[in-house]
């Protein structure tokens, strides 16, 4: 009986960590993640540690409707043709009645889970819950198959995504941030971001490049090409203020 207990204990806790470890963003050192929040844009630097050369990002665990998308701030990129950030917007609501299944499926996951498993519920209705959690998984890649087209996935998108929620429900929930995360945001990301962001929004934005760029610079060959170009950088950083 109390193996049977600790079986059953072990379920959500390893469905939740499961979620977690799919939710985490692993960002070098010229990236930075861009979300777009309700109403709002704002950004995120990642931990100021590093873990194998890499920043890691924990999204905001009980807010799976959140898009992302990564930016990266390097030479090459800021020299790219520029992202417009106000049409990445519109995603959000053409998104919308998946945000709602991958909702769901947090609720399922993150606490009615747990909490069937804490009260005791019998093995059938535990059975049913687990079902539950499959069919909304399910129904958020039926969705995203019959708008595949209007959401510009490819069939190889689809079927990725697809693999990962039906072969892991918890990874289910990361289906809104994971369409996001397809796309890539280029150019300066100080100007795409002056015309979106709110004033602390923005200044907050430009402090963690300020950051970033401080440590690439102290880190870079003296005198070389590379510091030069993040020096400049790091000049026309600190004269962009709102």
């Amino acid at each position: 009986m109390v193996l049977s207990a600790r079986a059953e204990l072990l379920l959500p806790i390893g469905a939740i960590a499961f979620y977690l470890y799919d939710s985490l963003l692993w960002l070098f050192g010229d990236e930075l993640v861009l979300i777009r929040d309700a109403r709002r844009w704002r950004s995120a630097a990642g931990s100021e540690w590093l873990l194998l050369r890499r920043r890691l990002y924990l999204p905001n665990p009980f807010a799976p409707q959140q898009l992302l998308w990564r930016a990266c701030w390097s030479a090459s990129t800021r020299a790219a043709e520029s992202t417009d950030l106000k049409p990445l917007a519109a995603l959000q609501i053409a998104l919308r009645p998946l945000c709602v299944l991958v909702f769901l499926e947090m609720l399922l996951i993150l606490i009615a889970l747990p909490v069937c498993v804490y009260i005791g519920l019998t093995p059938l209705a535990l059975l049913v819950l687990l079902g539950t959690i499959y069919l909304a998984a399910l129904c958020a890649v039926s969705w995203i198959w019959w708008h595949r087209a209007a959401l510009g996935l490819s069939a190889r998108n689809w079927r990725s995504l697809s693999f990962d929620a039906l072969a892991c429900p918890p990874f289910a929930i990361n289906l809104v941030r994971k369409i996001s995360l397809l796309g890539t945001v280029r150019g300066d990301l100080l100007t795409q971001a002056r015309a979106v962001f709110e004033p602390a929004a923005f200044e907050s934005l430009r402090a963690a490049l300020l950051r970033r760029v401080a440590e690439q610079v102290a880190v870079a060959t003296e005198g070389s090409p590379a510091q030069a170009e993040l020096l400049r950088y790091q000049h026309q950083l600190q004269e962009q203020r709102t």
